[in-house]
């Protein structure tokens, strides 16, 4: 997220260790770096191995603090479920899975959902978002809605102006609130997000 927005992380989630199992809102404040009013960013460590220091537990301490202090809090986690994402998961009250429609990734799509499925994360609580949902790669729709068995809560279209706008260091949703890419966007958040949130 850091190098997307073009922000250079002076505290990072690694900061938060001395300070697990007694973090509380002032703590958790001091750690945060603002992108915009209204914005504020916890960030991932620089290095893989200060990764390795952050404990599940904390995770989960710092997300319970979190959710306190803001409206909404997203988790952007990698893809694999490692014990920190199933930590983030549990503290969250929906899970957006976003996939392409290529082959290999709808078929980790579909092994991520039967492991969901497995450890009994509701299936009312998780959306599909289908990115470049206009590329032409051979698949319909209907493929992907059957090879990941669920629906698909949104289409995302692709556009180069995406990668343009990672590229200047600002989200085409701000940078371009019309485009159909930041259309399809807010009209999931709206229908999906904010009405669960209400």
């Amino acid at each position: 997220i850091a190098i997307n927005v073009q922000l250079d992380p002076e505290r990072t989630v690694t900061d938060a260790l001395p300070m697990a199992g007694h973090l509380d809102a002032t703590g958790a404040a001091s750690l945060l770096t603002r992108y915009r009013p209204g914005l504020e960013m916890l960030l991932a460590p620089v290095t893989p191995g200060e990764a390795e220091k952050v404990a599940a537990a904390l995770v989960g301490e710092l997300l319970a603090v979190l959710r306190g202090m803001f409206d909404y809090v997203v988790v952007d986690t990698p893809p694999a479920l490692s014990e920190h994402v199933l930590t983030a998961m549990d503290a969250s009250d929906h899970l957006v899975l976003v996939t392409t429609p290529d082959v290999p990734v709808l078929k980790n799509l579909r092994i991520t959902q039967d492991m969901l499925d497995l450890l009994s994360y509701p299936r009312e609580i998780r959306s599909v978002v289908l990115n470049r949902s206009d590329s032409k790669l051979g698949l319909t729709v209907e493929d992907v809605e059957r090879v990941v068995r669920c629906d698909i809560a949104a289409h995302v279209p692709s556009s180069r102006a995406v990668p343009l706008s990672i590229n200047k260091g600002t989200p085409i949703t701000l940078a371009s609130p019309s485009h159909p890419v930041s259309q399809a966007i807010t009209r999931f958040v709206e229908e999906r997000l904010a009405v669960q949130a209400a």
